[in-house]
């Protein structure tokens, strides 16, 4: 096969990849089905109710399945609010031993730029192989036009 052809077959499928890619990866977030979101209060009675199965609290909101696996969440305003929760759950638990609610406190994060920034790196790494490839081939093609 020809230099140039295989230059630009390369060229061609890197930036199909590349368009493919970013579209799947722009609308993966569409598909996925979002929790309903409950008051602080609800949650209270679900827990007293024995509805709920497990609660993961996160930096500023709660999210809780319940034992049919359908999964809510609630805005936390403050940490007063956090702790009165985690006060119920753990209330709960002492009262209820045979089903316990799992709970998990997620750490305080930092460095979220790092997170992003290592999601997105194959997708830059990709435009960036894409262009250099075109590059080479824009390059190699305009020299040897003779």
């Amino acid at each position: 096969m020809n230099k140039k052809r295989v230059i630009t077959t390369i060229a061609g499928v890197l930036l199909f990849l590349s368009i493919v890619l970013t579209f799947v990866w722009f609308n993966s977030t569409k598909n996925i089905n979002q929790p309903a979101e409950l008051a602080l209060a609800d949650i209270v009675s679900k827990v007293n109710q024995r509805e709920i199965k497990e609660i993961k609290f996160k930096q500023t909101q709660v999210e809780l399945t319940d034992v049919k696996g359908v999964k809510y969440y609630a805005n936390l305003s403050n940490d007063a609010t956090r702790e009165s929760l985690l006060g119920t759950i753990k209330e709960y638990n002492q009262t209820n031993t045979s089903a316990p609610i799992k709970y998990d406190e997620e750490p305080v994060s930092s460095g979220f730029g790092w997170i992003v920034l290592i999601n997105a790196a194959p997708f830059f790494i990709m435009w960036a192989l894409t262009l250099a490839v075109i590059v080479y081939a824009v390059k190699t093609l305009s020299r040897n036009k003779s």
